[in-house]
């Protein structure tokens, strides 16, 4: 199964997964899979919202088997310890192959990467007034860097 973004799946036909790809332009880069999927294999949050961007979530599960190697591993989820964590403060990393910029017309032909710290909710909230809720998560932008249009779906 991946994970991504509602709003990347919504209506779509199918979707290609690219798996351990840093070059989306280029089929033979070594260890790096594509794999295509159908609407069937696509499950959209029943809740997702998109004009609230509320339940932004869906699965897609993949028709064939990963092969896992040094470039494609599973995602590690962090601990419960029964309590869910805020990660306020905390750096993550994000990644996708967005815009480089705001004026950008076209997303990157290369992967690229961000540490940046997590957002207290309500810094956040300040920002989007009525649409973050306590189920997302925001980050903040370091030295003028960040995600840009393109990136969402992807890894944080």
């Amino acid at each position: 199964w991946v994970v991504t973004a509602a709003h990347c799946t919504d209506g779509a036909d199918g979707v290609t997964v690219y798996l351990g790809a840093t070059d989306i332009k280029n089929d033979n880069e070594k260890g790096q899979q594509r794999i295509y999927t159908s609407k069937a294999n696509i499950v959209v949050h029943a809740n997702w919202d998109a004009s609230t961007l509320s339940n932004d979530i869906s699965l897609i599960k993949l028709p064939v088997a990963v092969v896992f190697n040094d470039l494609i591993q599973p995602a590690t989820l962090p601990k419960m310890d029964g309590k869910y964590s805020t990660y306020e403060g905390d750096m993550v990393w994000a990644s996708g192959w967005g815009r480089d910029s705001d004026a950008a017309t076209s997303v990157s032909q290369y992967l690229r990467y961000i540490e940046v710290p997590v957002l207290k909710q309500s810094t956040c909230k300040t920002y989007y007034l009525g649409t973050v809720t306590d189920k997302m998560i925001c980050i903040k932008s370091v030295d003028k860097k960040s995600t840009c249009n393109g990136d969402t779906g992807g890894p944080l």
